[in-house]
């Protein structure tokens, strides 16, 4: 098994909401996270899940808006559509004030075809040219029509625009939350390994499958690897035992870079995770201390627990 740092706002929700609830049921000596680490668990478990709340919400509302438009350009085809084609009735039929030329008014050609509604800016001009033509009409001394009235029309083209500049704000809304999410998940992004660290380090002393185990349970995540081999890495000072932080591990030849490479955490340690299984180094490199090379060599599906001891660099000489 290879531990997966979380990639998805799902597996790191599932993470962090794991280590908090087991955490906040634990006796304090049970605890494997540090006080600073345990504080910012408190913190970033339930603002992540508020963050992606709130994206949620905002996604949703902005959906319902979306049908509700979609809803009110219905109605507002139906009205300019109706409308012009009882224009056209009207001339057609001879009606008082009603001639061919009255079409101009409505924004219509004079043999009288509507025009096509087929997008959202189509339906809304369909429905100003109505509004406007039932204006001009009038003006000009001709009577308003009664079945689809010119009210009609402006009411539901206010209706569109005001949820059209709803809509605008709700995408805008989207995007300020997601503004939010993605920096409280590169604080969460920085937290998890640091979670995870101490998890390893309170497991260090438990037999393989009971580390994986116990990572389970405090949150860790894992995936199957095959044709993998591991290597638990400790570096400490040779003299005074310290657990060195910040000392570069590869495994590979002694002079080359090639390899895969890691960092000592906090505690000193790191996982090394490799497909390489035949005979090479572990090269341990700091400026403060003597290169370390020792051989060995990784066994697929199996870990190896190695300590490094690590000389100080005489700065005398």
């Amino acid at each position: 098994m290879q531990k997966q740092i979380p990639k998805t706002d799902d597996k790191r929700e599932a993470s962090l909401t794991t280590a908090k609830n087991r955490k906040d049921g634990a006796l304090p000596a049970d605890n494997p996270f540090s006080v600073a680490n345990s504080a910012a668990l408190d913190m970033h478990e339930p603002l992540f899940r508020a963050k992606r709340n709130n994206v949620s919400k905002a996604e949703e509302a902005s959906h319902d808006l979306v049908k509700l438009l979609e809803a009110a350009f219905i109605r507002g085809t139906n009205i300019a559509s109706h409308s012009l084609q009882i224009v056209n009735f009207m001339i057609i039929n001879g009606k008082p004030s009603w001639t061919i030329s009255s079409r101009t008014f409505y924004g219509l050609p004079l043999g009288g075809k509507l025009p096509p509604m087929t997008s959202h800016r189509e339906i809304i001009q369909a429905l100003t040219n109505f509004i406007k033509g039932e204006t001009d009409h009038i003006a000009d001394g001709g009577i308003a029509l009664k079945d689809i009235t010119k009210a009609d029309a402006e009411a539901v083209l206010a209706e569109i625009n005001a949820l059209l500049q709803l809509l605008a704000d709700s995408k805008e809304a989207i995007v300020e939350a997601n503004k939010e999410l993605a920096a409280e998940r590169t604080e969460v992004d920085a937290l998890i390994p640091l979670l995870w660290s101490d998890i390893e380090h309170k497991a260090q002393a438990l037999t393989t499958g009971a580390r994986h185990e116990y990572g389970i349970l405090w949150g860790m995540q894992f995936k199957n690897t095959k044709g993998i081999g591991i290597a638990n890495i400790s570096v400490e000072d040779e003299d005074t035992h310290e657990k060195l932080a910040g000392i570069d591990v590869r495994l590979g030849s002694i002079n080359g870079k090639e390899g895969t490479k890691i960092v000592t955490n906090l505690h000193g340690e790191g996982i090394l995770e490799s497909h390489n299984l035949k005979d090479t180094f572990i090269v341990a490199t700091n400026i403060s201390y003597v290169t370390s090379a020792r051989p060995t060599k990784l066994i697929a599906g199996e870990e190896l627990t190695i300590v490094i001891k690590l000389k100080k660099k005489d700065l005398e000489s």
